[in-house]
């Protein structure tokens, strides 16, 4: 696993992260809040 800090541009260290190292695989991200579960969501589709 792999845990990333809430920096101003997580969400795009998030999708880079994804793409160069797990593309085409399924995950599980852990998120403090709905409202962030819904930001990362959004941002990964």
């Amino acid at each position: 696993y792999y845990i990333m800090p809430k920096t101003k541009k997580c969400l795009e260290d998030i999708d880079k992260y994804i793409r160069e190292n797990h593309f085409d695989e399924c995950g599980i991200i852990y998120c403090l809040s709905r409202m962030d579960c819904e930001k990362v969501a959004n941002k990964l589709k």
